[in-house]
């Protein structure tokens, strides 16, 4: 029979103590943690809520309105990120307008076109004429939009699909380049 160790059950004591000890006091001196805010929030410039712009043709007419129930600006960025953006875009010659809506609309500072992107939709309700795209480019002054991505337009009787476009915002103009299909309903 072995004689029991005269030091074993201190020193396993004493190493326990030693290392509980060590943990509540470094838990006592650590720093309290700061809430995480999110990458999104901490590069952040500004937010802005429920925001409309109106911009005025020459005669003083309204001739484009953005609205956005939020808009925000990245530091990052050059560029105020339009959320759930709405428009109107009026005809010069006033025989009606175009409008449209984009989940996210890219407006930049040295006045190019706004980039409206994921699932954009454009509407002429005069000549009831819809377009529908991933992503597209609007110049209000020049009065045209344009995209690169496939486009499906929907006139009555006709649905149209095509690659590349650009349409003629003063009037009913669309223009497919690529790949362009077609269904047109039977006329009586």
């Amino acid at each position: 029979m072995r004689p029991p160790s005269r030091f074993g059950y201190g020193a396993v004591l004493l190493a326990v103590g030693l290392l509980l000890g060590t943990f509540l006091l470094r838990q006592y001196w650590l720093p309290d943690e700061q809430p995480k805010s999110g990458p999104k929030v901490a590069n952040m410039d500004f937010e802005a809520r429920d925001l409309s712009v109106v911009r005025y043709d020459p005669d003083g007419a309204p001739g484009f309105d953005l609205w956005a129930p939020r808009a925000e600006r990245q530091r990052a960025e050059d560029a105020l990120t339009l959320i759930d953006a709405n428009f109107v875009l009026a005809d010069a010659q006033g025989k009606g307008s175009w409008q449209g809506q984009a989940p996210t609309a890219l407006v930049s500072n040295d006045g190019s076109a706004i980039q409206m992107r994921g699932g954009v939709m454009l509407e002429r309700p005069q000549s009831k004429t819809q377009l529908h795209t991933e992503a597209m480019a609007i110049d209000p002054q020049a009065r045209r939009a344009w995209g690169e991505h496939p486009v499906k337009v929907e006139r009555v009787g006709s649905v149209v699909e095509g690659g590349q476009f650009s349409v003629d915002l003063n009037g009913d103009l669309v223009s497919l380049d690529c790949k362009v299909r077609g269904r047109f309903a039977n006329r009586p």
